[in-house]
């Protein structure tokens, strides 16, 4: 074997190192990336990133300490499909998001309804993006369809009771809400 065959097949496996190295440290860099957004207790059993989609498997939202369940919110899979081209803008638009087998935990009060505090509220009551980082987010994010498959869906009303009444919906809600 030729000198330039050899130095041209050690460039290509180093190249071929370079982007498993690359690929595998930016999966494990989102991931840790998405667990920090949805928060404390929250975790995720693994992170797949297809050509189109992105799939987070095992995904568990801890509920706080005053909370009438152990879990927020839980999930087998939760696939993402972006639209590509936004990505890089300040406008992503997300063509779909689908919860498969969830499980949800809503609070009603007499202010509001609480859907998983631990991402979308801090103790203090600020928005928890506001709250990381010092200010609103420029970046604004549109999603087109939500939809939910063979999911259970608990709602604990504190108007109705103490503690608080709960009324539980199962496999029947699949519904869709577009253009959110």
């Amino acid at each position: 074997m030729k000198r330039w065959q050899i130095v041209v097949l050690a460039a290509l496996l180093l190249l071929g190192i370079g982007i498993v190295t690359g690929y595998r440290l930016g999966v494990r860099l989102l991931r840790d990336r998405v667990v920090e957004t949805l928060g404390p207790g929250s975790s995720i059993v693994a992170l797949k990133l297809n050509w189109f989609s992105l799939d987070l498997l095992g995904v568990t939202i801890e509920a706080p300490q005053d909370w009438p369940t152990a879990r927020a919110f839980r999930a087998e899979r939760i696939t993402i499909v972006p639209s590509l081209g936004t990505l890089l803008t300040d406008q992503i638009h997300i063509s779909s998001i689908v919860f498969e087998k969830p499980y949800l935990a809503v609070l009603r009060t007499r202010e509001k309804m609480v859907i998983i505090p631990g991402l979308t509220e801090t103790p203090a009551g600020k928005k928890n993006a506001e709250a990381r980082l010092g200010h609103a987010s420029r970046r604004t994010v549109t999603i087109s369809k939500i939809m939910m498959q063979q999911g259970v869906v608990e709602l604990f009303d504190t108007t109705v009771s103490r503690p608080p009444l709960k009324t539980r919906l199962i496999d029947r809600f699949a519904g869709v809400a577009d253009d959110l």
